[in-house]
């Protein structure tokens, strides 16, 4: 907070590629910590720099497309699955706390999901819509999935049927660790719930266990492995494992079938 600009960004001097994401990780933070208080009527010092962040979220959303990109709005410019729900996060978490989302994001936010939505059932997604196409790619999949969810869709869609399916075909494995897809396939998983979801659970669970560190100076976190062990290092990993291993206490289960 004591490095929010005035114009409500929060990514400090975060890189052309990371500020976007620091700054959703950031508010989705602070909208976490407000939402948390037993009294959210006394002022904490957290209500207006969330307000602001929410402000500044809102203003960098692309009207054309819906989404957001590595920079604000400009002409031409083509956002991204992996961005997306990142403020999607932030936001949702600011609303639970009792912050007002306008409903023509919400409607733009819906309008990226559809525009994007790929596969036979319109379950699939790809990181970006660019020619020659992208493949779909479960991380996107997943992210886009659990967007979804947050915004309503039904269990018995069938675009949540053909995502589910995709990701069960994609179980968390060792030899192909992606801690990222990881943790946004237990976001959606969860949200889903019954047998696919205690399948994903019990390959997941004890794999992160199991390969969290015991010994030495590095004791309690998990080494960056993985497509973005080498950008974030040690910290990055060791937070999103938190994050996916927290997911059973965070949000509440829309469809009310998780265990």
């Amino acid at each position: 907070i004591q490095n929010q600009r005035s114009d409500g960004y929060l990514g400090g001097d975060a890189s052309h590629f990371a500020k976007i994401y620091c700054h959703a990780m950031a508010t989705y933070a602070i909208a976490e910590a407000y939402g948390m208080q037993s009294d959210p009527t006394i002022d904490t010092g957290l209500r207006a720099p969330l307000r602001r962040a929410v402000a500044w979220i809102l203003t960098m959303q692309n009207p054309k497309d819906g989404g957001w990109r590595y920079k604000e709005y400009y002409p031409g410019s083509n956002s991204d699955m992996s961005i997306f729900g990142w403020q999607l996060m932030a936001l949702k978490s600011a609303e639970i706390a009792g912050l007002d989302v306008p409903q023509r994001s919400k409607d733009l936010m819906i309008k990226f999901l559809n525009d994007r939505s790929l596969g036979r059932f319109k379950g699939l997604a790809a990181y970006r819509v660019v020619e020659p196409p992208l493949p779909v790619s479960p991380a996107m999949t997943a992210e886009a999935l659990f967007s979804k969810q947050m915004l309503g869709i039904r269990r018995n869609h069938p675009a949540c049927g053909e995502a589910i399916g995709f990701l069960s075909e994609r179980l968390p494995r060792l030899s192909q660790t992606d801690l990222y897809y990881w943790y946004y396939g237990t976001l959606a998983m969860y949200q889903y719930g019954g047998e696919p979801w205690e399948r994903w659970n019990g390959a997941l669970r004890n794999l992160l266990v199991s390969t969290q560190q015991t010994k030495g100076h590095a004791a309690g976190s998990w080494d960056p492995r993985g497509p973005w062990g080498p950008h974030g290092g040690r910290v990055y990993a060791t937070a999103i494992n938190a994050l996916t291993l927290e997911v059973y206490y965070r949000y509440a289960n829309v469809f009310g079938t998780s265990k």
